[in-house]
């Protein structure tokens, strides 16, 4: 179901790059993981005093990110305080959670690795969000899994928060179905390079 010029609608592109994610071999998808922590170390970063990251849907075959906490540690002057988020479904929304040691995670009814609770963190205090996607277009504009979670909580935090994008693949030209409320990316971080927007 490969896209054409011209129709490159959320709703395909999620089903084309949801396939193509799981149709990676193991170690092919691992190379495209030590690409991407290379690419990472050659970013420069704002300073980061708290970061939010997503912990990996296995099943989806979805990017690594423990990888790229451990590089942005490595980076980082002082470590940053990491945030992980676990999604209320009522609502729906995110409450957003220190990620140490100590957190006790359990995977939510969508496989998605979440705290069970801990110290609460607003918003407002966080400096860099790594935002998951399924795909990415060249104007920074991005396709997830549809529910809207990542777009609500970016609406919440500072107008400087840092949003970078983190993808396996190269961008399609253009989504078309953009909404007013669909917040873009700053940078994405992808195997073979950054894009900045």
């Amino acid at each position: 179901m490969e896209a054409t010029k011209g129709d490159y609608t959320k709703k395909l592109i999620r089903a084309q790059y949801l396939e193509k994610r799981r149709a990676l071999p193991h170690g092919e998808w691992e190379l495209l993981n030590t690409q991407l922590a290379d690419q990472l170390r050659t970013l420069k970063l704002p300073e980061v005093r708290t970061a939010h990251v997503f912990l990996p849907i296995k099943k989806f075959g979805e990017p690594d990110t423990l990888r790229l906490v451990s590089v942005v540690n490595e980076m980082a002057p002082q470590r940053p305080r990491w945030v992980i988020s676990r999604s209320n479904t009522g609502a729906p929304e995110m409450y957003h959670f220190v990620w140490d040691e100590n957190t006790v995670i359990r995977e939510n009814q969508w496989g998605i690795p979440e705290p069970l609770g801990g110290y609460r963190v607003e918003e407002e205090e966080i400096d860099l969000v790594f935002i998951p996607l399924l795909a990415f277009d060249q104007q920074g504009h991005r396709v997830g899994y549809g529910k809207g979670y990542y777009d609500r909580f970016l609406a919440k935090c500072r107008p400087d928060v840092f949003k970078l994008g983190i993808s396996l693949f190269a961008p399609v030209p253009r989504i078309a179905d953009t909404l007013a409320s669909d917040i873009p990316l700053d940078a994405c971080l992808t195997p073979q390079r950054i894009y900045n927007f």
